[in-house]
């Protein structure tokens, strides 16, 4: 009979995904690799300080009645965001903040942080989800 051997951390169970709906975040390097799902009432989100090889995503689960806004430590942020087939750069950008009223279920947020920059990339359905400032 064979043995298996796991190195590094294993995910198991639903522990991959974890919602944000009512309080506060600070997501933290212990988040890395975790899908989170928004819905309900929009939250500030704070993102942990650069860590290379640091991802997260985020998620339109559920519609939500508030803004979430999503705040990083420096203005490191880069790449495509796709609203309603129209491409909406975010260079150099702080904070993404996904509007309520706007939002479609399964938006989707990507975040990975290189070593030099975090690299965003978005799909949004509707135009004027989020902004990027």
């Amino acid at each position: 009979m064979s043995t298996t051997h796991f190195s590094g951390p294993v995910d198991v169970g639903s522990s991959k995904y974890e919602a944000i709906t009512t309080t506060a975040k600070t997501i933290t390097h212990a988040d890395s690799g975790k899908t989170f799902l928004l819905g309900g009432t929009g939250v500030a989100i704070t993102m942990p300080a650069q860590k290379a090889g640091f991802n997260c995503k985020f998620v339109t689960d559920a519609v939500f009645s508030t803004d979430y806004v999503i705040t990083f430590p420096t203005a490191a942020c880069a790449g495509p965001i796709i609203e309603a087939g129209v491409i909406q750069t975010c260079t150099g950008a702080t904070t993404l903040t996904l509007e309520d009223g706007a939002e479609a279920l399964g938006d989707v947020i990507t975040v990975e942080y290189t070593g030099t920059l975090y690299a965003i990339t978005g799909q949004f359905q509707t135009a004027a989800s989020i902004t990027v400032a």
